[in-house]
């Protein structure tokens, strides 16, 4: 008889359809109830169950009034706004809200809503009309706009519950457009200008300091409406002007926009709110709309998972959904320290942290969350420089070795999310090491020793308490890239030194010995680095001058050029995987920049080749 007990295998679900990459793919509008009155222009604030629709322009002309939807019908508030008025901004939720500016006049009126009573409060710095608001009554952004006589304008204010001040600038200035998010992490997708009314696919995000400019949507248009209670990484735009009115509707992940389901009916001047997968609109133009669209997930929708396969029995053939495809870069935050280089970074796209570095030498510690950088109270024992790529382990558990400050050391320290401590140094001093593995299990991977900096084949290895010597490169090289894990790592590119020379050569590294291997395209030292294993990495940016922007791929057979980095540079704090990098600051351009490389879930149909 057969003995099956050592088979394994999972279970294959059959689908008539496949499923969708995510819910807001599968998302759809519905009809809501409509409101009272049919307005256009108005502020609006809240949830798809709690919203709220104050001001705007109905055909006799300018408003005061205020309803309030509860998630089926909408109600005539009986407290009417202070001030009549139309495009003006709104933010908050149906209970706590603010509605900023607006027209005629470009007013700075604003006022306060508690869901009792309206307050007037702290006005505007600048008066102006034709943009929104987000954040929540105790912390806003105003941004963008027309001021009078009728421009738009790029000046962006911010307020912290009592008074509005003067913010960083919009990169490009414009009106009309769709914002969410909250004061220290807001989207700003978008508009026109004016008077050229041109229709505008920029997209900007806010950290809390400045704007960066994003992926740009697929559709350009102004007057759209948006998920207001969406993030950065999670937004859906709706309806807008093209100029015609449209009912398009784009979802963004913090990447790239994706068309999904449109509305029912095509308009603009829309009031809305909620989230990326429970949106609400209402009200618009042309004609005055009382119309209330939800925008939700079914509840049998079917989302595909990382490493999911299933059996299509509409098309018989056998599809699964992961990671593959070309990696993009994307720009994120701004370092909180901006013009650092040389330091570390050690970590992943959602959560790492940055230490060491110029100018300065310094000690001082940033941390990053996937999409803006904090100031941490941690500081290194030893402030020092050298070290791009030398980090190991994760933001709540790194390690450095090496660095130069201003004399090359071998002092290795260790983070626990709250502070860095000395523990063992490293056999050898030395700067511009390539790190693998974690804070139990690394390696210390080449670099340059001596007071001349001298470039060797030194490797160390780390058991979680002290450094033993390893097996050497084949190869001596300082400013390498390149990581992985104490037994598969991958080293490659730098430069030797005293005889200056550049490398394109590579190695792998099995646990046991070093492989020469492929080539790199490009000859290069002192970029960055995201590696998974021997057979998974992705090396960006570095020297000779002029710095380099261009990216490579390694597959454990050969090396594939995919996009570059938005900007040359060198010295970079690097951390990450073969899929899923972050290129933290970097010389030129000093501007702690922060670009993250991603590759996008897509469905695979297995073939029997």
């Amino acid at each position: 008889m057969a003995d099956y007990s050592t088979i394994k295998g999972f279970t294959v679900q059959s689908y008539t359809t496949d499923p969708y990459a995510t819910a807001v793919e599968g998302a759809t509008w519905a009809s809501g109830g409509a409101l009272t009155t049919a307005v256009t222009l108005m502020a609006g604030a809240g949830s798809q169950t709690a919203a709220l629709s104050a001001g705007g322009s109905t055909a006799p002309g300018n408003t005061a009034q205020v309803e309030l939807y509860n998630g089926t019908s909408w109600t005539t508030s009986p407290i009417a706004l202070n001030v009549a008025r139309n495009s003006a901004g709104g933010c908050g939720t149906q209970t706590a809200a603010l509605v900023t500016g607006g027209a005629p006049g470009a007013t700075t009126a604003n006022e306060e809503w508690n869901g009792v009573g309206w307050a007037v409060a702290g006005t505007l710095t600048t008066g102006r009309d034709g943009t929104k608001t987000f954040g929540t009554t105790t912390a806003a952004i105003y941004a963008g706009g027309d001021t009078s006589p009728g421009a738009s304008t790029a000046d962006s204010e911010t307020w912290n519950g009592t008074g509005w001040s003067e913010g960083s600038n919009l990169n490009t200035d414009r009106r009309s457009r769709s914002t969410g998010g909250t004061s220290t992490a807001g989207i700003y997708a978008g508009g026109a200008d004016y008077p050229g009314s041109a229709q505008l696919t920029v997209n900007e995000t806010y950290n809390g300091t400045s704007w960066t400019q994003e992926t740009a949507i697929n559709t350009g248009r102004s007057a759209a409406g948006g998920s207001a209670q969406g993030t950065t990484a999670a937004f859906v735009m709706f309806g807008g002007a093209l100029p015609a009115s449209t009912a398009a509707t784009e979802s963004w992940n913090g990447t790239a926009w994706t068309e999904v389901s449109d509305m029912g009916t095509a308009r603009k001047e829309i009031g809305s709110g909620g989230t990326q997968v429970v949106a609400i609109a209402f009200g618009g133009y042309s004609p005055y709309y009382t119309n209330t669209e939800e925008f939700a997930v079914g509840a049998g929708t079917a989302i595909a998972q990382e490493g999911q396969v299933w059996y299509n029995s509409g098309s018989n053939v056998l599809k699964g959904y992961g990671q593959q495809g070309t990696g993009v870069w994307a720009s994120s935050g701004a370092m909180n320290t901006p013009h650092m280089y040389g330091g570390a970074y050690i970590g992943t796209t959602e959560a790492g942290v940055y230490a060491g570095g110029i100018p300065g030498d310094v000690t001082t510690t940033q941390t990053y969350d996937g999409s803006s950088w904090s100031a941490s109270p941690a500081v290194l024992n030893d402030g020092r420089h050298y070290i791009e790529v030398s980090g190991i382990g994760t933001q709540n558990a790194a390690q450095l070795e090496g660095g130069e400050s201003p004399a090359i050391v071998a002092l290795t320290e260790q983070y626990n999310g709250t502070s860095w401590s000395e523990v063992s140094d490293l056999t050898y001093a030395r700067i511009a090491i390539v790190g693998a593995g974690t804070q139990t299990a690394g390696l210390a991977i080449t670099g340059g020793h001596t007071v001349s900096s001298e470039s060797t084949t030194y490797v160390e290895s780390w058991n979680g308490a002290s450094w033993s010597n390893a097996t050497a490169t084949n190869d001596s090289r300082k400013y390498g890239m390149g990581g992985g894990t104490q037994t598969s790592a991958v080293v490659a590119g730098g430069n030797q030194y005293p005889s200056p020379t550049t490398l394109n050569t590579a190695e792998t590294w099995d646990g046991s010995s070093w492989t020469e291997v492929a080539n790199m395209n490009t000859t290069r030292y002192g970029g960055g680095r995201g590696a998974t294993n021997e057979s998974a990495a992705i090396v960006f940016g570095g020297a000779p001058p002029p710095t380099l922007a261009n990216t490579e791929s390694w597959n454990g057979t050969a090396w594939t050029e995919v996009a570059d980095l938005a900007s040359g540079r060198g010295s970079i704090g690097a951390d990450g995987s073969s899929i899923a990098a972050v290129a933290a600051g970097g010389s030129p351009p000093n501007s702690g920049l922060t670009e993250e490389f991603s590759t996008p879930n897509a469905i695979k149909t297995f073939t029997s080749s």
